[in-house]
């Protein structure tokens, strides 16, 4: 689980807003920022999501090109697009190192 440390730390690595964020990670922006102060954790798939895009983060995928594509995402608001393009960024650089 998330602590309020963690959550932000992840908001700021893509330089969004609490608002652009929860649109994102299809969370309410309420939400966001209880998580944030430590009054509640993100749970179901808000915490899904953000643990995919910390570990997108930390492995094989490029910071840049992951912010990138959040800030699209967020100017897009569809979190389907994000899901999508993550899952196809991972098997495209899966298969690249076979």
């Amino acid at each position: 689980m998330f602590t309020a440390e963690r959550a932000k730390a992840l908001r700021d690595k893509f330089g969004l807003s609490q608002f652009d964020f929860a649109q994102v990670i299809g969370a309410d922006v309420r939400s966001v920022a209880r998580w944030e102060t430590g009054a509640s954790r993100p749970n179901g798939s808000a915490n899904e999501i953000m643990i995919a895009l910390e570990i997108g983060l930390s492995k094989d995928l490029i910071k840049d090109n992951l912010v990138k594509l959040v800030t699209d995402v967020s100017t897009i608001g569809g979190l389907a697009f994000l899901l999508l393009s993550l899952f196809e960024g991972a098997l495209n650089a899966k298969n690249l190192r076979r």
